[in-house]
């Protein structure tokens, strides 16, 4: 985190800003064009990160730095940006999780926050922002673990921490630890190891009185679960110190049939009962009233936030995206198509492969200069990785088709792509690779099911296939690789600006700071 002098800190991720107001301890939590006058930079025009950005690829080799972004804006003023804008709260989430029963059918959902503008109303001065951070309570999440390459839980508890510490509140995260520790902790967070990944019914019970203890010890106001299996000893702990409880449904947490089928389905209703249910897109919410029969006002949609700063066009740095080409092997002449995702069957990197040699066959291997990429880990399932080689090797794609493995550098990765896809056979809860790349100006192909596809508009942003359908893949992923240089550039402005909008961080972090103030005030009430 950066002081910038003049009242304004700007922490490392997402370009957030924090105005603190003089005289008190409580951060102010929304940032405006005008009170943004100390933040200034490359990237900044009247106080607004530009968001508008495509990259060309260039004819010249490697050496002449093959690929370049090129910063572009399409309003003739940017717009003032909310970063952190929740003064206001006009829904209270009541109910006990502990002792009342639920109206599971009242109301409507809620709507995902907006992370691109903020509400006029809430706009106010000061004095109101100073009360609006004192409402926020303080906080513990709980999830399985912090390690690298768990996906969205992880992610999200790490950058609400931070915006809770930026809000000048204590967070406290308890997890079984993880590389991503130190991280949490950089951004002013304490991490609290316990054993929570354990899905051990002893182990469960036992970490009720850990949790208890650690409420105690932190003077904990709010609880709030990622996870299944901490989830249940949180809520628990939460109950018995009269707290408020909140939960995350970061998954589809599939259940089955039978009787195996309705034990799971019980263990998994742990992540509705709770004062307020946040669900990561409109997909996961749907599947929560439908099999779960939980609606109305307590259940929130609040898509998952990404970094817009670290995947932001304006300004890389070619050098990497020449270096992950290089390692890769990737032909300076071909077309590149991305399929981020750790190895597992329900990721479609096998539809990829069919998809990609159904084009091979349409175009000509003459005229099929196309390099696909796997990016990701196998994570140990060594013989999908072998099944995904010898289909590679069966559809005559060898010199066509490879598997990467994990990126450290994926806005590098995405740089490299002439289109990004999401293939995957099983919806996504949400898919943040198809944000990503669209914040990077990407052409995107997804299949049309789940969170992935909730995010592309059709043939504006990117293009939908049926899932599972080859045929359709392939079909889609033509179109999206004919577009000349012109509708490239026209799709990169649009692809950015949606992705931006909707999907930034600063969002997500808004809206579930709202959340835990809308509970907290209502407790108390």
């Amino acid at each position: 985190m950066t002081d910038h002098g003049q009242g304004v800190r700007a922490p490392s991720s997402d370009g957030a800003v924090v105005e603190f107001a003089a005289g008190f301890s409580m951060a102010a939590i929304v940032e405006t064009q005008e009170g943004a006058t100390g933040f200034s930079g490359p990237g900044f025009q009247n106080g607004c990160l530009l968001a508008r950005h495509v990259r060309h690829k260039a004819t010249q080799k490697h050496d002449s730095g093959s690929r370049i972004g090129v910063r572009r804006c399409g309003r003739d003023k940017c717009q003032p940006r909310a970063v952190f804008g929740f003064d206001v709260f006009k829904s209270a989430v009541g109910g006990n999780h502990c002792h009342e029963s639920r109206n599971r059918n009242a109301g409507r959902m809620n709507e995902a926050f907006n992370s691109s503008t903020i509400p006029a109303a809430a706009r106010t001065d000061g004095g109101a922002r100073r009360d609006t951070a004192a409402r926020l309570p303080v906080m513990l999440q709980v999830l399985p673990s912090l390690d690298i390459g768990g996906g969205g839980v992880e992610r999200s508890a790490i950058d609400v921490a931070e915006a809770l510490v930026l809000a000048g509140k204590k967070a406290v995260v308890a997890s079984e630890g993880g590389r991503q520790v130190v991280e949490l902790e950089r951004r002013g967070a304490k991490h609290i190891t316990l054993p929570l990944a354990s899905k051990n019914p002893f182990v469960i019970r036992r970490n009720i009185q850990r949790l208890r203890d650690v409420i105690d010890a932190e003077d904990i106001e709010l609880v709030h679960a990622r996870s299944r299996a901490p989830a249940w000893s949180a809520r628990a702990a939460a109950c018995a110190a009269g707290l408020p409880f909140v939960t995350t449904f970061h998954g589809t947490y599939n259940f089955g049939t039978g009787l195996l089928g309705d034990l799971k389905k019980r263990y998994n209703a742990v992540m509705t009962d709770a004062d307020a249910v946040i669900a990561n897109s409109n997909f996961i919410a749907n599947h929560i009233a439908e099999n779960y029969g939980v609606t109305g006002p307590k259940v929130h949609v609040v898509p998952r936030g990404i970094d817009t700063a670290r995947f932001d066009a304006e300004g890389f740095n070619p050098n990497r995206m020449i270096e992950v080409a290089t390692r890769w092997r990737v032909p300076d002449d071909n077309t590149v198509v991305l399929l981020p995702g750790r190895l597992t069957r329900w990721k479609g990197q096998l539809l990829f492969i069919e998809a990609l040699a159904r084009l091979k066959s349409r175009l000509g291997p003459e005229n099929f200069n196309i390099t696909g990429l796997l990016v990701g880990s196998d994570q140990g399932r060594e013989a999908y990785r072998r099944e995904l080689e010898d289909q590679i090797a069966e559809k005559g794609l060898g010199g066509n088709v490879q598997i990467v493995g994990h990126c450290d550098d994926m806005p590098a990765a995405y740089m490299l792509s002439d289109v990004v896809v999401s293939a995957s056979t099983d919806p996504e809860a949400f898919g943040r690779v198809i944000a990503e790349a669209q914040a990077m100006g990407r052409p995107v192909v997804v299949a049309d099911h789940g969170g992935a596809a909730e995010q592309v508009v059709d043939g504006v942003t990117g293009w939908r296939f049926a899932p599972g359908n080859p045929q359709e893949f392939a079909e889609a992923l033509e179109t999206a690789l004919s577009l000349d240089a012109d509708a490239r550039a026209a799709l990169a402005v649009r692809a950015s600006d949606h992705a931006r909008s909707l999907y930034a961080k600063s969002g997500m972090c808004a809206s579930t700071l709202r959340i835990y103030a809308a509970v907290f005030e209502s407790h108390k009430n």
